[in-house]
């Protein structure tokens, strides 16, 4: 068992890397006007954590792997919070959960088993990253949080795309949550409470060695098809999903959020 404390810096340091400035994490106002008591850490930042301690753990995986995550509540700020591996039982490979140490409420949790391969890319929706911005990205990631595997670099990075890659908004029911002249999924932030509830990741065993540089011409990132139910104004829920190939080396990465209702 780890105790995991996050503060307000976390939460600085993985909106530099992803972009999320959902103000949640960052304004107690905002937070309090969207329902919350105080501030929390991103859900994904404290998923490296989580991610890393049930990688830790598997063992020689099969070819593919599924990472599952369920965020039930929030990770306050200035709190502590107890880390704990799970026996893993059944086609699980590793288990993580992280709980309330003084109550033991379950607050999130994530489980590694085996998965079958992606569906095929051909003919997915391209996306695109600048060489500089990657290697930029790469190289804040790692001063971060070294000793990451490479999957777990690709996860991040999906996110970011996800969240503020203005094709996404080629998608009729993405382009349909944003207001007049917003340009990206973030920008819903400021209007609607915006929470991580699930989150399911697929990547080529391969990718479970430690992070090394990429070669921007080695990394292809597609969008995939995303599903929206319920209107944002009396709650929603989005999944977005965005896949990797490096080289070889697939990851898919799939987010749900749960976009809404607005509190009067």
């Amino acid at each position: 068992m780890t105790l995991l404390h996050y503060t307000l810096a976390d939460a600085q340091q993985w909106a530099a890397f992803s972009g999320d400035e959902n103000p949640i994490h960052f304004d107690l106002a905002a937070a309090r006007q969207m329902g919350a008591g105080q501030l929390s850490v991103h859900g994904m930042r404290a998923l490296l954590d989580v991610k890393r301690d049930a990688h830790s753990r598997l063992y020689r995986p099969e070819r593919y792997v599924k990472c599952q995550v369920r965020l039930r509540r929030p990770i306050w700020c200035d709190t502590d919070w107890l880390l704990t591996p799970v026996l893993a039982k059944n086609r699980l490979l590793s288990a993580t959960s992280v709980s309330n140490p003084q109550n033991g409420e379950l607050c999130l949790s994530c489980q590694m088993s085996t998965a079958a391969e992606p569906e095929s890319l051909v003919g997915k929706q391209p996306c695109t990253i600048a060489p500089k911005t990657l290697r930029e990205l790469q190289s804040c990631f790692n001063a971060a949080w070294p000793g990451l595997a490479q999957w777990q670099f690709l996860d991040a990075l999906l996110f970011r795309q996800l969240i503020g890659d203005p094709a996404l908004l080629r998608q009729e029911n993405i382009a349909a949550l944003l207001g007049p002249g917003e340009t990206s999924l973030q920008q819903i932030f400021t209007r609607y409470p915006v929470l991580q509830t699930h989150q399911e990741v697929v990547f080529d065993a391969r990718l479970a060695g430690k992070a090394t540089p990429i070669w921007p011409e080695s990394l292809a990132l597609w969008l995939l098809p995303s599903l929206v139910v319920g209107q944002a104004e009396q709650g929603a829920l989005v999944r977005i999903a965005a896949a990797a190939q490096l080289d070889d080396l697939i990851i898919t990465n799939v987010v749900t959020l749960k976009v809404g209702p607005v509190h009067n």
